[in-house]
């Protein structure tokens, strides 16, 4: 009888064993793996897909399109790229999703004043970067002169504009205390 426990008891206890090194070699096996994906993320060949613009009146949206993609083409998944843009003055808000199970990102850039910004990815190995513009929003009205001459207008919506051209300006941009939004600039044929 002795024996027969004895051997059961090997048994179980060799069971049990082979159990816990299954479970373990499985454990290791998975956090080496994880390790090397983490540590594989070089992202070159990742790529800037698609950028777009948009108005310039803090609400409207230009969109950026990333694909993150390693150099032996594994996706990065779950990867929030961040990024500059420049020249910062007129930026608004901007950040991106996390990249789903393709590699895609997309980010949203918010500015209210007009013009062509430069995006820069700042958190990948290689260098992503993209141009687009924000453009005068719709909703705003064009006034125009001749150098020297004073006009006196109004808008669409009735608010008197009076306005003085006497020297050559370059372009001004300002947003007024009450939240309006002024971008005069000149334009004009040259002299031949």
């Amino acid at each position: 009888m002795y024996f027969k426990l004895n051997n059961l008891r090997i048994a179980y206890i060799s069971f049990l064993a082979l159990l816990l090194a299954v479970g373990c070699s499985k454990a290791i096996d998975q956090n080496i793996n994880l390790n090397a994906v983490k540590a594989a993320s070089d992202f070159g060949k990742s790529e800037i897909i698609s950028s777009t613009g948009a108005p310039a009146d803090g609400q409207s949206n230009a969109f950026v399109l990333l694909k993150i993609v390693n150099f032996d083409g594994s996706v990065v998944k779950n990867f929030t790229p961040k990024f500059n843009i420049t020249p910062t003055f007129g930026m608004k808000s901007g950040s991106c999703t996390p990249t789903d199970i393709n590699g895609f990102s997309t980010c949203s850039i918010q500015a209210v004043v007009p013009g062509v910004k430069n995006f820069f990815l700042t958190n990948a190995r290689n260098i992503l970067t993209t141009q687009f513009s924000f453009t005068i929003p719709s909703n705003t009205q064009n006034i125009s002169a001749n150098s020297g001459v004073i006009v006196n207008g109004s808008t669409v919506d009735g608010y008197k504009v009076s306005m003085s051209l006497g020297s050559p300006v370059h372009g001004f941009n300002t947003i007024t205390r009450d939240g309006y939004h002024l971008h005069f600039f000149l334009k004009g044929n040259e002299k031949k």
